[in-house]
């Protein structure tokens, strides 16, 4: 699956970086209402494991509908929004932050995503899995699809941090 290998060496690279971090450049915040870098990092390991919890909840229910090009659609604006460089609000349904954020669990996220994708019986391939709450309902390839952009979406969070004046 292309976008989750492409998913993973992001997230591998990620984590070179955050090894590379000070204890108060992971806390620097540019300013109250902003995030830190600990804190970007927490949230993309908050949602991609709220991701999958509700994919695995969509399997086990048998409450799964077919693609349309509408959900082809919406996907594509999706991914060329996250493409963009533009900030957004994070939607309301986003777990709070705390700062917290630890690498083996995001690693082992990642291959837990790995197993779940190869779990995914061929017969769901082109069924909605998870509703985004902007895009609506993603198919498993569009889902990973979403977690690869959002994460390179946050990447020029990243960079603005780090490029602030006061970054220490």
């Amino acid at each position: 699956m292309k976008n989750l290998e492409r998913y993973e060496l992001l997230v591998k690279q990620m984590l070179k970086d955050w090894n590379r971090y000070s204890s108060a450049q992971k806390a620097f915040q540019p300013s109250p209402n902003e995030w830190s870098i600990a804190m970007v990092y927490e949230h993309l390991l908050k949602i991609e494991g709220n991701v999958k919890l509700v994919m695995q909840k969509h399997l086990k229910t048998g409450v799964i509908k077919k693609v349309k090009f509408s959900n082809r659609k919406n996907y594509f604006l999706l991914i060329v929004a996250l493409i963009l460089p533009k900030k957004y609000k994070v939607p309301k349904s986003a777990p709070a932050l705390t700062g917290e954020f630890d690498t083996n669990l995001w690693l082992s996220q990642v291959e837990e995503w790995k197993q779940h994708f190869k779990d995914i019986p061929k017969e769901h391939a082109n069924s909605l899995l998870f509703k985004h709450p902007l895009a609506g309902p993603l198919t498993s390839e569009m889902t990973a699809g979403f977690i690869y952009y959002h994460a390179f979406h946050h990447l020029r969070q990243l960079y603005r941090i780090k490029r602030n004046p006061l970054f220490p």
